[in-house]
């Protein structure tokens, strides 16, 4: 007899599959690079039923958006940021020129370092991980 799983429990299964699968295509690891600079300001966007976190970074280069994650995850991991501070962002960046964008996979500053997504891009807070 066939043993099958009910509709609920599967949804949910498909959906994490389906975000995991996205976020790996939008973070590319072999594109990773390090951009150091001093935060010029600090947004919070909506997304999804939720607030996203990205910081403006400039340094002698120009001026680069580094999106971070939802604003719970930094929060949770008793992270802030504010205009001034000194950062060291890894991650994978998109577009050139004046203004470019940045996914992060770690922030450091003052000794600190926040983890968004291990080394394949794969965010945290999709594992439940503080």
């Amino acid at each position: 007899m066939k043993v099958r799983k009910p509709l609920f429990l599967m949804v949910p299964m498909m959906l994490i599959a389906a975000l995991v699968v996205f976020a790996q295509q939008r973070y590319n690891a072999a594109d990773e690079t390090t951009l150091k600079g001093t935060v010029d300001d600090v947004q919070h966007v909506p997304h999804g039923a939720g607030t996203g976190m990205h910081l403006i970074v400039k340094n002698a280069t120009g001026t680069t958006t580094v999106a971070l994650g939802p604003q719970r995850f930094v929060d949770q991991n008793k992270f802030t940021f504010a205009k001034g501070d000194q950062v060291e962002v890894t991650g994978s960046k998109s577009g050139s020129g004046k203004t470019s964008m940045m996914i992060a996979r770690e922030v450091k500053k003052g000794g600190q370092t926040l983890t968004l997504r291990d080394n394949k891009g794969v965010p945290k807070w999709l594992h439940g991980h503080k």
